[in-house]
């Protein structure tokens, strides 16, 4: 279970959250919504142990949550920017980057993600283009078919500011309740209404 105790956190440019308090389970689809994204954001990075919290704190299984905890927790949790700016790598080191991060090396390999992309509809040639020649919505394919192969207990997402290219949101919410029928809890950070609407809960942030 991962539960939040009167959790406060700060953005980049000094917003502060009101204080939230609540707690998820495994097969959940749960988005956080703010206007402002970059506060959502902030919040789910606290979660995976990016950030320090201002106060309150975070607990996976009863253990807190802390940056210093951050390396243990990729054991259990993945978290899924799913806009990445100026990576000058191909898909298919990104790929390696990020089994190697998330501890799956002896898991999950090239032949597994290729299959995914073939019943995905994904092109094969995606893998060895650079990422970032790839178009918003390919990428965004590609984050979320990396995050269903990793199939870990908490994946996280962090959804692009609504005025940027999205996925169709259908097609975004389908690989999500695709992940929480297989048992995992995920959370969306989001300012768009439809997708944040399209979960089975919606936590909404507020700015003190």
């Amino acid at each position: 279970m991962l539960e939040l105790k009167d959790v406060c956190v700060l953005t980049v440019d000094g917003k502060e959250i009101s204080p939230l308090s609540f707690s998820l389970q495994k097969g959940e689809l749960v988005s956080l919504f703010c206007v402002d994204v970059r506060v959502a954001h902030s919040l789910l990075q606290a979660m995976v142990g990016v950030c320090a919290v201002k106060s309150g704190y975070i607990t996976l299984h009863g253990e807190c949550v802390t940056p210093l905890s951050a390396p243990f927790l990729r054991q259990e949790m993945a978290y899924f920017p799913l806009q990445l700016q100026a990576l000058h790598t191909t898909t298919e080191e990104l790929f390696a980057q990020i089994v190697q991060a998330t501890k799956k090396e002896n898991v999950i390999d090239e032949k597994q993600l290729l299959v995914l992309w073939r019943d995905k509809k994904i092109p094969k040639n995606h893998f060895t283009t650079l990422f970032n020649q790839l178009n918003n919505e390919d990428q965004q394919r590609v984050l979320l078919s990396f995050a269903s192969l990793l199939q870990k207990d908490i994946t996280l997402i962090a959804v692009p500011d609504d005025t940027q290219t999205l996925l169709p949101t259908s097609d975004l919410l389908s690989e999500v309740r695709s992940m929480a029928n297989n048992n995992q809890l995920v959370i969306l950070a989001t300012n768009n209404e439809e997708v944040a609407n399209g979960c089975n809960k919606r936590i909404n942030i507020n700015l003190i």
